[in-house]
């Protein structure tokens, strides 16, 4: 579903179903677009290598220079699912995948 359909969708459950409060839906969109912020923020953020690491064993998308790779750590050695072994040094960022 698009975002702008689901904000579509949530618009009109809120106008037919809460009570017609004063700024009611200026509230509840504040508040719709706040999580929303938030969640983009976790689904886009990436982890420098050097100041965290991600669990080991743990299915993650990494950046070597610019190019991105699905992979996991297993000790200093990051595996992309192409059977590529880099290091720690290597790695410029990290993020979780989320399903």
């Amino acid at each position: 579903m698009k975002l702008k359909t689901l904000e579509q969708k949530a618009k009109e459950y809120c106008e037919k179903n809460i009570p017609n409060l004063p700024d009611m839906h200026f509230t509840i969109s504040t508040a719709y677009e706040a999580g929303a912020t938030d969640m983009y923020r976790e689904l886009t953020e990436w982890y420098n290598a050097k100041d965290t690491l991600p669990e080991q064993n743990l299915q993650i998308l990494f950046k070597v220079g610019d190019a991105r790779h699905i992979g996991a750590r297993y000790g200093e050695d990051w595996i992309s699912d192409n059977g590529t072994i880099f290091s720690t040094e290597d790695i410029s960022g990290w993020r979780f995948i989320y399903e």
